[in-house]
């Protein structure tokens, strides 16, 4: 692992196994901004606020099929994303490092899960960026029942560049922020809807 401009990148074949051993380490670090968990109600000033829906299916089973869907990953593994640790599972407190790969370098994208709920219509699963990760701020994923059964997949997102590297190269780190957002979307909605 080498930090190249307030970015954690990986170099060489075994990157996998590189993620995993630090993933381990990231429970001691904290939290890169001030306002965790304000995905629950009004969104902080000073961020750039992101906000996406899109339509899955219909009915309880296609909620059930998303939320668990999402709790094995099927959004960011299908966005081209690796997780860290092998084992690691949503749920609140866990710590994972995400890796993109982009072309021989591997980057890694640390966070914490800080709150996660769930109710008969209602899952909401928030995480925060840990310090190492190129954007400091906090991301929730919210997929609901409607009472006209309709299930609809949110994203809500408050964040900014800090990395040096990625500040530099602005327009392309919010192409590639948003390009993942929609990647997550897409990736679940295409789990949900398969037979």
């Amino acid at each position: 692992r080498r930090t190249l401009l307030g970015l954690n990148v990986f170099v060489g074949r075994n990157f996998e196994e590189q993620l995993d051993q630090y993933a381990n380490t990231l429970s001691n670090k904290p939290l890169s901004y001030d306002e965790v968990g304000a995905t629950k109600g009004k969104l902080p000033d000073g961020y750039t606020i992101d906000k996406y829906k899109i339509y899955l299916g219909t009915g309880k089973a296609d909620f059930d099929k998303a939320v668990n869907g999402f709790k094995q990953g099927i959004s960011h593994r299908g966005a081209g994303l690796s997780i860290a640790p092998n084992d690691f599972i949503f749920e609140e407190g866990r710590s994972a490092m995400f890796g993109l790969k982009l072309g021989p370098f591997v980057l890694g994208i640390p966070n914490r899960i800080v709150y996660m709920e769930q109710s008969q219509n209602l899952f909401t699963c928030a995480y925060g960026t840990i310090a190492g990760h190129p954007e400091k701020g906090e991301e929730l994923f919210k997929i609901t029942l409607e009472e006209n059964e309709q299930v609809f997949y949110e994203i809500v997102c408050f964040s900014k560049i800090v990395a040096p590297l990625a500040r530099i190269g602005f327009p392309v780190s919010r192409f590639l922020q948003k390009r993942m957002t929609c990647k997550y979307l897409s990736s679940l909605k295409d789990y949900v809807q398969q037979n």
